[in-house]
């Protein structure tokens, strides 16, 4: 549609399937958690470019903001979450290979 090119939208990337509840909560901590995890920033709520802030803000958004938040029970949950994660990086099995 947008004839987009470069190693964002073409191969080698790894594709996973997600096969239980458990580790679709894991992605998608782990997608917000990125930026933080390569020192881009400091904080997950810093990142201007995640989704994150489509998903707990009010704002016009294509994301599914409450299919997410619903994922989690509630906005207030699905922060944190993600706060209660970082504290426990160690202890949460992120499976990427």
């Amino acid at each position: 549609m947008y004839d987009r090119r470069g190693s964002l939208f073409n191969r080698p990337f790894k594709a996973k399937a997600i096969e239980n509840e458990s580790y679709l909560t894991n992605v998608i901590f782990y997608i917000h958690h990125n930026p933080l995890h390569h020192g881009f920033t400091k904080s997950i709520a810093d990142w201007e470019h995640s989704s994150y802030h489509a998903i707990v803000s009010d704002k016009l958004t294509r994301i599914k903001r409450k299919e997410v938040q619903n994922w989690f029970g509630s906005n207030e949950v699905f922060k944190t979450f993600h706060d209660q994660a970082i504290k426990g990086l160690e202890k949460l099995e992120l499976e990427f290979t």
